[in-house]
């Protein structure tokens, strides 16, 4: 009788050992009211939710345009009213400023989404990773969890290269200069002046001349006679520099044409022949800009956000023109309607198919009536394919996931569980079971 009992007991052991622990922890919306725990004589035990409690959110996307341009300023030549007389180039107009769009880039953002914060109470809480926003990035992981940034999907893969030693890193300088936008030599974009420079021309604008001064100093018995040479410049006319100027291009001219024809005093080699002459070329060019002008340009960028709506597939960006250049709507003008399209970039968003819907009409079909708690929350993102146009002209297309367009589920309430979340679109990465099995005292586990 005693063996028999005994041997009761010790399967009952068992069978605790191989049951699952009950969670010490619930997980409710942030907005629910939770009632304290009430015993068998109907007192109320147990802490109020907010003395033990964590908070976190899933995160919500936002879309966001890097537009980067291209600006070209020409400025006229200081001779250029007479280029046409002078060189026989056409006339040049005014100052003048033109914009091209170089690149856009699209990428999201993870923000915290105010309408799903959570709330995990209980005695015994897991461990939790959570970034500066109040994102959930993992529970009960003890491996670093990358910081939010672009989806891994979407990051530009670098071919692997050799091993190189670390650099120093530079001391930073006490002032540091201000960054401006670049600014870039460039060749003239209408063919007419391959490159600009500086050639110092002052002594070309002046006529230098010498006045003599004679002092005579009578003394007793002679004259002293003194000759005093004062130099005098007198500045050039406009039209007298531009000449002098066009003087000195026909002269480049002439001497590329006798090193071309073999007429220069010395056989000079090949080699040294190409050097004369694309120095000559340079030289040449660069006085030729003060006739035609110059050219500079430099790069702008310009970042537009965009939160996407549940209601609105269609959002205007901005207004461009070649003359003007971009103008950044403003966020509540993004999504109205214009009726002039034209010069007006526009974003469209066009969801794709996914598993978001089915998976949360299950869990809704299959929810326990009256539950209160459930588990952690993550996100099934959806995947919309975004498009930026122009007049008809489509500038870029990519897949993005926007993270408040999909599905929001929960999962099971288990200790001792590993859960790693996407930290740009709250998605579920992984999700490992905690061990139940316990082997018998004394035998070997299989």
């Amino acid at each position: 009788m005693n063996t028999r009992f005994l041997l009761l007991i010790g399967m009952a052991g068992i069978l605790c050992l191989n049951a699952p622990a009950k969670a010490q922890y619930q997980v409710y919306p942030a907005d629910a009211r939770i009632e304290p725990v009430q015993n068998q004589k109907n007192h109320k035990t147990g802490p109020a939710p907010a003395e033990t409690a964590l908070f976190y959110c899933l995160p919500q996307n936002d879309i966001k345009i890097k537009v980067v341009l291209q600006k070209t300023t020409y400025t006229r030549g200081l001779y250029s009213d007479y280029a046409e007389q002078m060189l026989k180039l056409p006339a040049f107009p005014d100052k003048q400023e033109s914009y091209q769009i170089e690149r856009i880039e699209l990428h999201t953002e993870a923000i915290p989404d105010p309408t799903q914060v959570f709330c995990v109470q209980g005695a015994k809480l897991p461990k939790m990773d959570i970034n500066p926003d109040g994102i959930l990035l993992s529970v009960n992981r003890n491996e670093a969890i990358p910081s939010t940034g672009p989806h891994p999907a979407f990051q530009p893969q670098e071919a692997p290269g050799p091993a190189q030693a670390p650099s120093r890193p530079e001391p930073a300088h006490p002032n540091p200069i201000p960054r401006h936008p670049r600014h870039k030599a460039q060749p003239d974009p209408h063919g007419l002046v391959p490159g600009h420079g500086i050639l110092p021309v002052a002594d070309m604008n002046v006529n230098r001349r010498f006045d003599t001064i004679i002092k005579k100093y009578p003394t007793d018995t002679s004259l002293i006679i003194e000759k005093i040479l004062q130099p005098v410049m007198d500045q050039k006319s406009l039209s007298e520099q531009a000449r002098k100027m066009a003087d000195k291009i026909f002269k480049i001219q002439a001497d590329q044409a006798d090193l071309l024809s073999g007429m220069q005093e010395v056989a000079y080699p090949s080699g040294t022949m190409r050097f004369m002459y694309q120095k000559l070329e340079d030289s040449k060019r660069q006085l030729i800009e003060y006739f035609t002008g110059t050219f500079r340009t430099e790069t702008i960028e310009y970042e537009v956000r965009v939160q996407p709506q549940n209601d609105q597939n269609t959002y205007c960006i901005a207004y461009f023109s070649p003359e003007s250049g971009l103008e950044v709507l403003d966020p509540e003008e993004q999504t109205q309607a214009f009726d002039k399209a034209e010069d007006l970039i526009v974003l469209q968003l066009q969801t794709r198919p996914g598993i978001s819907a089915q998976a949360a009409d299950f869990e809704t079909r299959n929810r326990t009536q009256n539950e209160k708690s459930q588990g952690f929350r993550y996100r099934i993102p959806a995947k919309v394919e975004a498009s930026l146009n122009l007049n008809g002209e489509e500038l870029d297309r990519k897949d993005l996931f926007i993270a408040q367009w999909g599905r929001t589920l929960s999962l099971p309430i288990k200790d001792g569980c590993k859960i790693t979340l996407d930290p740009q679109t709250g998605a579920l990465r992984s999700y490992e079971e905690a061990p139940t099995s316990h082997p018998l005292p004394g035998k070997p586990e299989k």
